[in-house]
């Protein structure tokens, strides 16, 4: 029976709301878990099956986290939906509703018998143990971690508030292999904390960080990872000198290469890999052996899809032909014919799974036949409850590894593929039905699924909410300051349109064919054109006519109507319009943009995100960012830039 379609109500038939039925809740939640053979994803202490994969890990993750979201009320699922892993959702619920103390209050046979001070000793030992892995438990990683990890910009911060809440629990030995003492490696309690570590690490990075890194199983593996890879040894006096404008890293190239040389020359890869790949047979035990060869030396990154890396790198490029020379060589003779074809180690291990993996019939078999209702347990009928319904999907999408259907991002997929169409199929399927009747009805028309979602989300994403709040409510005498009346000033009008497009970042709109794509947007950019015309004009171009249909055929009514092309994207702002520019940027309505008086550290986020708003609507960020700054005088002619450079 396949995990992901057992129907969750057999084993748990109440709905989680508080300490009242959090017992009754575990005991059968746990039940279904254990049924599964899936206890390890919620406990660190019960290794995960060795015949699965670690692409196997993710998707188990979500399929249980989808099981608990599935079961409790919306009042609790809100403390849930932002938790990275099912792990951190469980103990969560844990620390939420358990209470292991006041349990055993007033209960003296849990009273341990003892009688002297030695057999006292190891029991105090214990609890205070137990006490010390609470606190950690329990600690709100927020009040050391200030800033979420995105990259090498941010890292030495990152670092620097990671070290002090591990420090603080007496915890460095975790992440470091040479502070650990032989017997932690099969102490329960340190595996505990491994996975406790692993997951403060991958909860405090962005969204990127967190699905490169959380491949790694090993907290130490994964602690290694991210040294080498945000890590560089500053320039000693001598490389600056002889440094005549590359700005990379001689040092840290240099201890590259060093590595590159060791693993060439020195791992035996028959040590690691004990079979010769020659179909599925032996495939999943070839797979767990290179999989462990690559984490040991830790380079699982070399094979992700996810993973950014430079081609241009020379380093790069040797790392990933060492390790499809290591797969390679670990092929019998007719599997080395068909894959030596691929350059790329990344795309040759996507085509290796996709061949030996289970088949996509197989998958899809699976996906269709998957109770929707056990992932997303509320009808999407509003913005009141988007968050909830948005997060329990993704969470049903990840689970079957299809994520991106709605996005059709994704290394080796083919957005026309005859799968990847079934697919859409399925997934606007599930979509549509977990909608309430009015709102399926309003987007049943969509044969998109990439197109449906990305109208769900411009319709209640927040994000979007705030960019059409911020475009509807924009004074156009602003922007235009010339309303069109004749050929005359066709050309000033159609620069200041452009310009008003593109500084809300809707230049694609007058791009789209049908009206119904993003139609509240549609709306007010019709709305704008027609509001700029003169009386006599708006008589050839009545708003009636236009009602259903595109701004794209308004302005090629307008193109026709005038001497001068209608440009549809691309536009060229000349040098003469810089003071044009500047006066709309000297006149903009702050308030239209920043509703906040920044005071202080609780509306700062607020005010920051507003006040980018305004920058980049004028197209101003440069001012206030150093690398955009440089860029855009790199990239912008003297004559346009409007000022010296000093």
């Amino acid at each position: 029976m396949q995990a992901s379609n057992i129907n969750v109500s057999n084993f748990v038939s109440v709905k989680l709301s508080g300490r009242s039925n959090y017992k009754i809740w575990k005991a059968q939640l746990l039940c279904l878990i254990e049924s599964q053979l899936l206890l390890h994803i919620i406990d660190a202490q019960n290794q995960f099956p060795m015949d699965k994969g670690v692409h196997m890990i993710a998707q188990y993750d979500k399929l249980v986290k989808g099981w608990i979201f599935g079961s409790v009320n919306e009042k609790v699922l809100n403390d849930l939906v932002d938790l990275g892993t099912a792990q951190m959702v469980w103990m969560k619920l844990d620390s939420l509703f358990n209470l292991p103390l006041s349990d055993t209050e007033g209960d003296s046979s849990n009273a341990p018998d003892v009688s002297t001070i030695d057999a006292i000793a190891p029991v105090i030992s214990t609890m205070r143990e137990d006490l010390k892995y609470l606190q950690a438990l329990n600690v709100d990683v927020s009040n050391f971690v200030s800033e979420n990890l995105v990259g090498k910009i941010n890292y030495h911060t990152w670092k620097t508030d990671m070290l002090f809440l591990i420090e603080s629990h007496e915890l460095v030995h975790i992440i470091h292999a040479e502070a650990r003492f032989p017997q932690d490696k099969a102490d329960p309690l340190t595996k505990k904390y491994d996975s406790l570590v692993r997951g403060w690490l991958l909860s405090t990075m962005n969204d990127t960080q967190s699905d490169e890194f959380r491949m790694y199983r090993s907290v130490q593996e994964m602690w290694k990872r991210l040294e080498s890879t945000f890590t560089y040894q500053p320039k000693t006096s001598d490389s600056v000198k002889k440094d005549t404008g590359d700005t990379k890293d001689d040092s840290s190239n240099e201890t590259k290469d060093l590595n590159y040389m060791h693993l060439k020359s020195n791992v035996n890869v028959s040590s690691f890999v004990s079979v010769k790949l020659s179909d599925h047979s032996n495939y999943n035990i070839w797979r767990d052996q290179m999989l462990s060869l690559l984490e040991s030396h830790c380079l699982l990154h070399t094979i992700q899809i996810c993973f950014p890396w430079d081609k241009d790198d020379p380093v790069t490029q040797k790392y990933d032909i060492l390790v499809r020379d290591w797969i390679l060589s670990t092929m019998n003779e007719e599997q080395r014919r068909k894959y030596a074809m691929y350059g790329l180690v990344q795309l040759m291990w996507r085509n290796i799974e996709l061949t030996f993996d289970e088949t996509e019939d197989l998958k899809y078999m699976e996906a269709s036949n998957v109770n929707v209702s056990n992932f997303v347990s509320v009808k999407l009928s509003g913005r009141s409850n988007y968050k909830i319904w948005k997060d329990q999907m993704v969470c049903l999408l990840e689970s079957h590894n299809l994520l991106h259907i709605i996005h059709m991002e994704g290394f080796g997929w083919d957005e026309d593929g005859p799968m990847t169409q079934k697919y859409g199929n399925l997934v606007r399927g599930w979509i549509l039905s977990t909608m309430n009747d009015e709102e399926c009805h309003k987007y049943r028309i969509y044969r998109s699924v990439k197109l449906m979602w990305s109208n769900i989300e411009s319709t209640f994403g927040e994000t979007e909410d705030l960019k059409y709040m911020e475009a509807s409510n924009v004074n156009l005498s602003n922007f235009v300051l010339v309303n069109l009346t004749s050929d005359n000033n066709y050309s000033i009008w159609r620069a200041q349109i452009l310009y008003l497009l593109e500084s809300h970042s809707l230049l694609h709109i007058i791009t789209l064919e049908n009206w119904f794509e993003e139609p509240k947007y549609q709306t007010l950019v019709k709305g704008w054109i027609l509001c700029t015309m003169n009386d006599k004009l708006l008589k050839e171009f009545p708003a009636e006519d236009y009602v259903y249909r595109s701004a794209k055929e308004l302005c090629e009514k307008v193109e026709s109507r005038f001497t001068k092309g209608y440009p549809s994207h691309e536009p060229v702002l000349s040098a003469s319009t810089q003071d044009l520019k500047y006066t709309q940027a000297l006149n903009v309505n702050a308030s239209n943009f920043v509703s906040v008086k920044l005071f202080g550290r609780s509306n700062y986020k607020i005010w920051k995100g507003q006040m980018l708003c305004l920058i980049k609507s004028q197209r101003l960020l440069h001012i206030i960012d150093k690398e955009m700054f440089m860029k855009w005088v790199n990239m912008t002619p003297l004559s346009q830039v409007g000022f010296s450079v000093p």
